[in-house]
């Protein structure tokens, strides 16, 4: 008996359907039946292209059903923001529930590109030529501009617990935020998820000294990618008044507690005025000073909506919307990310939904995305 391919059959085993049969599986992969339960009982080795075709019927990593191992260039997730004094150390308390919210998010990209990720833009490793790239007023519409330049794509999920970034395959950038009202905590996170990227953090385990290290140097990217020096050095912080403040703070995207400790960073000297109204939270400040905008007299809570709202890239829901109507990917799985109900997503003809759901019988649920998303080290 030969235990490598009897390891092989217990993969094969674990990955199908319920209710799918030897029988089933052989008639799709080409085999006998005999030929099949010989294989997954160890007395008969699997042919190459026998694998492949397996793989790809149960929608699972080939690496992963050939050697029990993932391969190394799928996507594994990053965070560890939270200093905790009492153990030194950053940590990430949430990571758990993170993976479960997560991991849905990981097989929209696996079913919209079964044959691979489109490729990011390489970013720069200078905060300060991601921000000439990116364009002034960039951080308006952050996300949009992020993902129109270097094709860093940008998810937003209600309920995780912090952001996190990987390499989708090894090639593509994605970054998760937190959907809450708190834009300016948003811009902050992307600009230090975009560190890591442009920086190349490595995701594999780190030591405690390398992973503060590279918080470090993200926080560092983020200031200089939304605060840049030059600009710190340009303003007349002497002579500002609070509304003037405020509007700084709002074309700039960042929280009154970030623009105070890059003042202190820098050392630049500015009114005792100034800095008492940098004690306020950054909503109370815009609220009071912030001067009303004639043309959108709601521009405060249409940033905190549209920071609040659930967002997928629009190149993944559009591959997802072909692949929906050609019934290569199961509606639910659009509907789940646009966040309506299923029915209103369905393929509408008649014969291509009869062929949808043939296929759909005969397709496992993917546990691709799953394991990836269950190796993850944090940086």
């Amino acid at each position: 008996m030969d235990t490598t391919t009897r390891e092989i059959g217990e993969r094969i085993r674990r990955a199908m359907t319920p209710g799918m049969t030897q029988r089933d599986l052989a008639d799709q992969a080409g085999m006998t039946p005999d030929a099949l339960s010989r294989a997954l009982n160890g007395h008969r080795g699997f042919a190459t292209v026998e694998l492949i075709g397996i793989a790809d019927l149960l929608d699972v990593d080939l690496q992963w059903l050939a050697t029990g191992r993932h391969d190394p260039r799928q996507a594994r997730l990053v965070a560890r923001h939270d200093w905790d004094a009492a153990s030194g150390r950053r940590v990430n308390g949430g990571h758990s529930i993170d993976i479960e919210l997560l991991t849905p998010v990981l097989e929209l990209y696996h079913q919209a590109y079964p044959a691979g990720v489109p490729s990011s833009r390489k970013l720069p490793s200078k905060a300060t030529d991601v921000r000439e790239r990116l364009g002034a007023d960039f951080v308006i519409q952050f996300a949009e501009r992020v993902e129109a330049v270097f094709e860093v794509d940008v998810v937003r999920l209600p309920s995780l617990n912090t952001a996190y970034s990987t390499m989708l395959e090894g090639e593509r950038g994605l970054v998760a935020l937190v959907a809450e009202v708190h834009w300016y905590r948003n811009n902050w996170s992307l600009a230090h998820e975009l560190g890591h990227l442009a920086l190349g953090h490595s995701a594999a385990d780190v030591s405690e000294e390398e992973a503060q290290r590279q918080e470090a140097e993200a926080n560092k990217f983020a200031e200089n990618l939304l605060l840049p020096r030059e600009l710190m050095n340009g303003v007349g912080w002497a002579a500002m008044s609070r509304s003037e403040l405020a509007t700084f703070l709002w074309r700039h995207g960042v929280s009154t507690k970030a623009l105070k400790n890059r003042i202190a960073y820098l050392k630049i000297a500015v009114r005792a005025d100034v800095l008492e109204a940098l004690e306020l939270s950054t909503p109370k400040l815009l609220t009071a000073y912030l001067p009303a905008d004639p043309e959108d007299p709601h521009a405060f809570a249409r940033r905190e909506q549209d920071s609040a709202a659930r967002r997928f890239p629009l190149g993944l829901l559009d591959t997802l919307t072909r692949r929906v109507a050609e019934g290569r990917v199961a509606p639910e799985q659009l509907a789940w990310a646009l966040g309506v109900p299923v029915e209103t997503v369905e393929p509408d003809d008649e014969a291509l939904a009869d062929q949808y759901f043939r296929d759909m019988a005969h397709r496992a649920p993917s546990k691709a995305s799953v394991e990836r998303a269950a190796t993850q080290p944090a940086s």
